[in-house]
């Protein structure tokens, strides 16, 4: 594994599979610029740490990707400071509602298409100031399959996520010369606080998963990592990854309870 030191930042990196990846991220050499809307939340997990355990350096910053006036800004502070950008890991995303286009919040629709789509849009574009060429630089968007296959009652998280995915192959194919990698992995049902978030109840989040295995925020974090890790020839356009009882984003075995 091409372990070489790279500067990596990542959104989202205060809980689920932006958290796992930054921990798994912490056991190698890098340099981490670790983004979420607080970022005490990411001081709270870095705490409990113990420091012979990380190898990489980090910085943390409070920033909401949804803004494109605070994610200039905070660019513009990195290009001052002469920051070079290896990774990008465009994870910041969240879904709200179950509700059919009938009866769907146009609010809950817009907020999920400024964070999940408008947000990987404002880092990839500013992202790309600091990325040198040539040198094994890519750009990772944490999708879903929800990008891939619509499903009833999900229509505003799907909408950004299949928005998310044509931005992907754009840059795939914008880049191509500069030799700047792009890729996206697609998990499907990982257990994190995103089914919390949806639902707005515990319960029923963790009726999600009933009857199942599902994937963890470390099984995306690995495989993340991985991504990251490959040299500079080889690019994986896309990794869709679901639970083993899981086949489609309609199809999901679950176990009877005995």
């Amino acid at each position: 594994m091409n372990i070489e030191s790279k500067t990596i930042l990542i959104t989202g990196a205060s809980t689920g599979i932006g958290k796992a990846t930054a921990q798994k991220l912490m056991e190698q050499p890098h340099h981490l610029l670790l983004l979420a809307r607080r970022k005490e939340k990411i001081l709270d997990w870095i705490d409990q740490i113990p420091p012979s355990q990380i190898k990489a350096t980090f910085e943390i910053y409070a920033l909401d990707v949804s803004c494109k006036e605070d994610v200039d800004a905070f660019f513009e502070q990195l290009e001052h400071d002469l920051i070079t950008l290896h990774v990008l890991v465009n994870n910041a995303g969240f879904a709200k509602g179950i509700d059919t286009v009938r009866n769907a919040s146009a609010q809950d629709w817009q907020d999920m298409m400024q964070t999940n789509f408008f947000g990987a849009f404002y880092m990839a574009q500013q992202a790309l100031k600091l990325m040198p060429r040539h040198a094994g630089s890519r750009i990772i968007n944490v999708g879903s399959i929800a990008g891939l296959q619509a499903y009833a009652k999900g229509g505003g998280y799907c909408a950004s996520k299949f928005s998310l995915r044509a931005l992907t192959q754009t840059l795939r194919n914008e880049l191509l010369e500069d030799g700047i990698g792009v890729g996206s992995i697609d998990p499907g049902l990982v257990e994190t606080e995103f089914s919390k978030v949806r639902l707005g109840d515990d319960v029923k989040a963790k009726q999600v998963y009933q009857g199942m295995t599902p994937l963890f925020a470390e099984d995306i974090a690995e495989m993340i990592a991985f991504m990251i890790s490959r040299p500079p020839h080889v690019n994986i356009d896309q990794l869709v990854t679901m639970p083993t009882a899981q086949a489609s984003a309609h199809y999901v075995f679950r176990k009877e309870k005995l």
